[in-house]
């Protein structure tokens, strides 16, 4: 169930956040009642399927600290339990690296990835070699290092064709356009022609305003890796200047895809039109910064969905006595700090509560 219901939302992005996380939260919770039988029957295959899962689904519902917990505190006890077991906490740094990038800490994912290189190369794993230097040269691209990328992923490329590995060789060579595009030769990027096709083709859908057409390009353009911000810009640009007389509904069909027309002459898309990351927004909201040092979240956020109606969000938290003498005793300074108090005020007035 946890598998099918990963999948679906992987496969299902362009049916709706409301969908994707839907199903992103039913095989979350799946995988973790997994996760803690195998951990418990000793089952270590089943439990990094589960792990991977469990991770997998946080991160497409925005809860990359969570994930990245998980995923740290699974390979702590997979170290701890057995350090000889090089071929599980190798399986569990990945994901741990994968968080890491997530969360913009992308420097100590490249000393962690050098970690998982090391381990790879002790158990002459090739294919997990190329896997942890692809890995390694997403990260320096994240670092806006292209040249470096280019070679570590050359490498990678290398060795997935070495091994016929078709799937390895096709995101290897994904990785490695983005890199030629990122350093300013996208002639050079391996996938190129594919890229100026659906480019092409996104400028055709724009025109018409077809939604599905312009999904399955982007989704397209997006495989390729060798585009820049400017390459769409152009399409987008082009597309307006042709269509004077039906521009504000060419705005309005970008803005309903998820395109910021602030740099296009339209209006900028507001943060709160957007789901991602909402219940990480929440937690913190009802955590205590934004209303006070009087409240602490207790679980993830829920989200109650029924058929044809909008999904429901409701989180719970604990109010804690102010007045209580216990360890905690410094949230009741905090509640007067300065940025807490100018933030409350900036709340208040926002929703005209002052």
């Amino acid at each position: 169930n946890a598998a099918s219901n990963l999948a679906a939302a992987e496969a299902g992005q362009s049916w709706g956040y409301d969908y994707v996380w839907s199903k992103a939260d039913e095989a979350f919770k799946d995988a973790k009642k997994a996760l803690i039988a195998c951990r418990t029957a000793g089952d270590m295959e089943g439990r990094l399927k589960a792990l991977d899962i469990v991770v997998k689904a946080e991160l497409i519902m925005g809860d990359t600290f969570d994930a990245l917990v998980k995923a740290q505190d699974e390979l702590a006890m997979i170290t701890r339990a057995n350090k000889e077991d090089k071929t599980s906490r190798a399986s569990a740094t990945e994901l741990v690296i994968r968080c890491m990038g997530t969360t913009g800490d992308v420097s100590g994912a490249l000393a962690l990835v050098q970690d998982l290189l090391e381990l790879r190369k002790e158990l002459q794993d090739k294919a997990g070699e190329a896997k942890a230097l692809r890995q390694k040269a997403s990260l320096k691209l994240q670092l806006d290092q292209p040249k470096e990328a280019i070679d570590i992923a050359a490498l990678a490329l290398e060795i997935f064709q070495e091994l016929k590995d078709a799937e390895g060789e096709e995101e290897t060579t994904r990785v490695l356009s983005h890199a030629w595009c990122q350093k300013g030769q996208p002639d050079r990027a391996p996938r190129r022609e594919d890229a100026l096709r659906a480019l092409e083709a996104l400028g055709v859908a724009l025109g018409k305003m077809d939604a599905e057409a312009w999904a399955i390009q982007e989704r397209a353009l997006l495989a390729s890796g060798a585009y820049s911000q400017s390459d769409l810009d152009e399409v987008i640009n082009t597309t307006l200047r042709k269509n004077e007389d039906i521009r504000k509904n060419l705005t309005t069909f970008l803005q309903d895809q998820g395109i910021d027309m602030s740099q296009y002459g339209g209006t900028a898309i507001t943060v709160c039109t957007e789901m991602h990351n909402m219940s990480m927004y929440l937690s913190y909201r009802t955590g205590g910064m934004g209303y006070g040092p009087h409240f602490r979240s207790l679980q993830q956020i829920h989200m109650i969905g029924r058929e044809n109606e909008q999904p429901q969000l409701s989180a719970a938290v604990l109010q804690i006595d102010a007045d209580a003498d216990n360890e905690e005793g410094w949230e009741k300074e905090l509640h007067f700090h300065p940025g807490i108090l100018d933030s409350t005020l900036q709340q208040a007035t926002s929703f005209k509560l002052l």
